[in-house]
């Protein structure tokens, strides 16, 4: 694989860095869905907290990395990949960090085994739409 990576739409240059880079840190959403299946989630920026942020989002509180530079009252749109995903069919979770829920939750509704590759649909607390997403295995 390369070292580095440009991510180009209609000839314009969106991104240009190391593949994990790209991955974890899309500049935007086109660079985001380029890079693979992932869903968004828009929220706000409610802390600052060093080099890692509160986002308030209607999934509950989700504590993130980001991009410098966001302060208090920013919007911004999360992308969460199938890979950071945890959970099992029929439990609910919510992730904690620093005492503080920082995470959603939601309920596993149904799963389909396909090989290395199982795809979840969930539904999440306060009546978000589903979202499939799939994980190996």
């Amino acid at each position: 694989m390369s070292d580095m990576i440009v991510v180009m739409s209609a000839g314009t240059i969106e991104q240009v860095g190391e593949p994990r880079e790209i991955y974890h840190r899309p500049v935007n959403r086109f660079v985001a869905s380029f890079m693979g299946t992932a869903s968004l989630v828009a929220g706000t920026v409610s802390e600052v907290r060093g080099d890692r942020y509160l986002v308030a989002t209607p999934l509950g509180d989700l504590d993130t990395a980001g991009v410098p530079g966001l302060g208090v009252g920013d919007h911004v749109e999360l992308v969460v990949r199938a890979e950071k995903h945890r959970g099992r069919p029929g439990c609910t979770r919510t992730s904690r960090r620093g005492g503080a829920a920082t995470g959603s939750e939601a309920t596993v509704r149904s799963r389909a085994f396909d090989g290395s590759i199982r795809t979840y649909v969930l539904r999440h607390r306060g009546g978000h739409p589903r979202r499939p997403f799939s994980r190996h295995e």
